[in-house]
């Protein structure tokens, strides 16, 4: 797994993106699926989704220096794999309630400890 830890500001967090993570990012600020995204890049699902993935090289629109807490958290349960139900179970919090918190619609503090905790308890900090 890549390195997690970033620079807080407040309620963000400077990190290195891949492409696929910048575009994902993009991609859930404008609310859009990876159907829609992908047609208003004029490329098929199948291709937008490996890009997502970093499976294919992408070239996102623009670059992202800075995101949210709820942002990073998405992209830690991206990294390392885990799925909304594993994380759930791992927190001890509803699936509803992490995307709500991925997606800054909650306040995601609550799940930002549980990654910092995490990462310190790895070694990653």
């Amino acid at each position: 797994m890549r390195p997690t830890t970033g620079k807080f500001a407040k309620d963000e967090i400077e990190m290195e993106l891949s492409p696929g993570e910048t575009l994902a990012i993009l991609r859930r600020r404008a609310g859009l699926s990876q159907a829609q995204m992908a047609e208003n890049l004029f490329v098929s699902v199948s291709k937008y989704r490996r890009w997502e993935r970093d499976l294919i090289d992408a070239k996102p629109p623009i670059s992202l220096s800075k995101i949210s807490k709820g942002e990073w958290c998405y992209v830690l349960r991206r990294r390392s794999g885990m799925t909304l139900d594993a994380l759930s179970k791992a927190v001890g919090l509803s699936r509803v309630w992490i995307l709500k918190a991925e997606r800054n619609e909650v306040n995601p503090d609550a799940l930002v400890k549980w990654w910092e905790m995490e990462i310190e308890d790895n070694g990653e900090g």
